[in-house]
């Protein structure tokens, strides 16, 4: 053969078949922390072939398009469905990122947030899994697309809007400790690492890489390392009795075992065998956070319950806290938490209308039956009366009137352990079963009650 034909046989084979040197380009990943992992995962992947990467900055939406043609060597994480579009493009087939597409509702405007209840819901113009999800399952809802994901975030932390969809990664690590966000995972997005037309026998390789990472160990430390480790499915136990607590509330957990709430128990749990206590919020808090009791029903996000895990739904809202008075720079004096108030409250007030006066002398505090209490601030006996706004005398709307606390959502909480996260995922499954089916409303006794509770529309 002629030298000058060999030569050109070696440089067309080097032109048409780039994975035989050992430099690949990519484009450059985004600047967070999803574009580190796959940067570093990546870069491990290939190395382990011998092949460097090259970064190059390209704009994010030509990549695609650049790979397609092999003036990139491929696309760094994407969906499958652009496989229609562009398929020339190789697949490695092996999953290297998965994300969460995200409901994130207000639970005060819809209750368990039931598609059939949503009536506004906002989403990222041009996210596909998103505008897949709106099409198919809030027909009725008005909807709103927004080209950036941090008006979304915004939009439902001003409670503006029913509910909003995003991918886990863009939402605000706050809206997780706002009891008032209900948080659903929709559907799931897997990405994979996608090869030019070139560089296609490249893609067998890489699969067996990532497999053998798997395998190892090492691709799990980079996942931590970048917090992308999976979630761990909770560990089914076998059934054993269930121990539950509560502070006495009057027709939600009567000391008989009676109420709202214990029949709630009763049915989500009717084939566990159960026992259930009432006591004071101290006794309570001590007996959950010793581990002496499984379940503590109706608590609060913002109770010291350590580590605690709390029910994905909630059970109840409780009524607005509110105070009354004749004066209104006496109302001014709570807000300053003037300790020198005298206040008037039901003698079945709970303990936690109490730790909210906890700024209040206690010798300031009467406990009196509404009716006479409204006859002490009819009098200017007392300073203010506060109470829950529920069943009030018609007296009352003569005075000046404050929201003290705004409706709160009651939640049970669970140990921390395999059997306290077993008890969540079946409490979470059985009441949204029961909500749906038109069960759980039964339980409460007026549409008044089940209203309250912000479940889902009577």
């Amino acid at each position: 053969m002629p030298k000058l034909t060999h030569l050109l046989i070696i440089l067309w084979l080097l032109t048409s078949y780039p994975i035989l040197a050992n430099e690949v380009v990519l484009r450059s990943p985004p600047t967070n922390a999803n574009g580190e992992y796959i940067k570093e995962l990546l870069t491990t992947a290939y190395s382990k072939l011998g092949i460097q990467i090259k970064w190059l900055q390209v704009n994010g939406a030509r990549e695609l398009k650049l790979a397609s043609n092999n003036e990139l060597s491929g696309a760094l994480a994407r969906v499958s469905s652009i496989e229609q579009q562009y398929p020339k493009l190789v697949r490695v087939d092996f999953p290297v990122l998965t994300f969460q597409l995200l409901k994130v509702s207000d639970r005060y405007r819809c209750g368990y947030c039931l598609n059939k209840d949503i009536r506004s819901i906002a989403y990222a113009s041009g996210a596909l899994i998103a505008e897949q999800y709106v099409e198919d399952a809030t027909k009725h809802a008005e909807k709103f697309a927004v080209s950036n994901p941090q008006q979304l975030n915004a939009m439902i932390a001003k409670r503006r809007i029913d509910s909003v969809l995003l991918m886990n990664f863009q939402l605000d690590q706050a809206a997780y400790l706002n009891p008032y966000l209900l948080i659903d995972k929709v559907d799931i997005e897997v990405d994979y690492h996608y090869l030019s037309p070139e560089n296609a026998n490249l893609a067998s390789q890489l699969e067996t890489i990532f497999a053998a990472m798997k395998e190892s160990g090492e691709l799990q430390a980079i996942q931590i390392k970048y917090n992308k480790n999976s979630y761990l499915d909770s560990t089914i136990l076998p059934e054993r009795p269930i121990s539950f607590i509560a502070n006495n509330w009057t027709d939600y957990t009567n000391n008989d075992g009676t109420g709202i709430y214990w029949q709630l128990i009763d049915s989500v749990f009717k084939t566990f065998t159960t026992s259930k206590i009432t006591a004071v919020k101290e006794e309570v808090l001590f007996q959950f956070l010793s581990g002496q009791k499984d379940i503590l029903v109706g608590a609060y996000r913002s109770l010291p319950t350590n580590d605690a895990i709390f029910s994905h739904y909630h059970i109840d809202f409780e009524y607005p806290l509110v105070g009354f008075s004749y004066q209104e720079s006496l109302l001014l004096d709570y807000k300053q938490r003037d300790g020198k108030l005298k206040i008037c409250v039901l003698p079945d007030a709970g303990s936690f209308l109490f730790e909210e006066l906890s700024f209040v002398d206690n010798k300031n505090i009467l406990k009196r039956p509404i009716e006479e209490c409204v006859d002490l601030l009819k009098n200017k006996s007392i300073d203010l009366i506060v109470t829950y706004q529920y069943h009030l005398p018609e007296q009352l709307k003569h005075f000046k009137k404050m929201t003290i606390i705004d409706r709160t959502p009651l939640f049970l909480a669970f140990q921390n352990t395999a059997h306290g996260r077993y008890l969540k995922e079946y409490f979470d499954t059985a009441i949204l079963k029961m909500a749906i089916d038109g069960r759980l409303k039964k339980i409460f006794p007026s549409r008044e009650t089940f209203k309250q509770a912000h479940i889902t529309d009577f």
